[in-house]
């Protein structure tokens, strides 16, 4: 990772962040860049080593999905790196802007988590996200999703996350594999497809309490294709062993993803031809 002195830095406002580190928007090199910085006070060994393995992890990654880090500094008393600026994430497109999606778009944001995901779990050993959600998947300047905050990958504790995207192993505190991510994908496929928050009104202990139950969302239908529908439900299965892999998942985006495409197309044909044959028929 390219060392980058603070003092370099323009630090402008606040833009996200969570836990003990905070995201601003800034500029490097008169360029703009999203800043993550550690503002912990107590700033002890732990922190800086969490925060340290945050930035190795992301350093070492390379895939047009996730954000890409661009340098920083993992020496006190500033502990800070620099990545890729999004404007926006899904989160906040979905739940804030209330943007209405159409169907290609929602399956290209999934198909785009797919690839990242996929990406991590062929890592050797296979890098465990542990928060897939809708906050931590950023819109790109080119227009793919990005996957940010990886915070939580070299965390020993399995009961932090967000507990609506939090498979019943780790609500109950017991062992996990990978396939949590792909229960937490599960979960973000809901809340694209149905344009809601997942467990809306829950509180924590009721969402743990009906999650380790068996009780998922009800499952959007009306044009949510039938595929995603299935996927939806197996991503979330309560036995870890019954959820597929990412790399199953992919050919079934994929091909969804050239369906719409190719409809869309003949669609947009079929609006062309009709006012041609209309204008030779008068």
């Amino acid at each position: 990772m390219q060392a980058v002195a603070y003092s370099d830095l323009t630090v402008g406002e606040k833009i996200g962040g969570g836990g003990v580190g905070l995201v601003h928007r800034g500029w490097y090199n008169r360029k703009p860049v999203a800043l993550k910085v550690l503002f912990d006070a107590r700033m002890n060994e732990e922190l800086i080593r969490e925060f340290t393995e945050e930035v190795n992890v992301l350093a070492q990654l390379r895939h047009p999905n996730i954000v890409r880090v661009l340098g920083g500094s993992t020496s006190p008393p500033h502990l800070f790196f620099l990545m890729e600026l999004c404007e926006s994430s899904v989160y906040e497109e979905l739940h804030i802007k209330r943007r209405r999606y159409g169907m290609q778009e929602l399956l290209k944001i999934a198909l785009d988590t797919v690839y990242a995901m996929q990406y991590l779990h062929s890592q050797s050993p296979p890098v465990v996200h542990r928060d897939l959600k809708s906050h931590n998947l950023l819109i790109g300047a080119d227009g793919n999703t990005k996957l940010c905050d990886f915070g939580l990958v070299c965390t020993s504790s399995t009961t932090a996350g967000t507990p609506c995207y939090m498979a019943p192993e780790l609500l109950q505190n017991r062992p996990f594999t990978k396939s949590v991510d792909v229960y937490a994908f599960g979960i973000l496929l809901w809340e694209l497809f149905s344009q809601d928050l997942p467990f809306r009104g829950l509180e924590v202990g009721d969402v743990k309490e009906v999650v380790t139950a068996g009780q998922r969302p009800t499952v959007p239908r009306g044009d949510t294709p039938r595929q995603i529908r299935d996927m939806m439900e197996q991503c979330w299965a309560q036995v870890p062993m019954e959820r597929p892999t990412f790399g199953q998942c992919v050919p079934v985006l994929q091909e969804l993803v050239q369906e719409h495409s190719s409809r869309s197309h003949v669609d947009d044909l079929d609006d062309f031809g009709g006012d041609s044959l209309d204008c030779l028929l008068k």
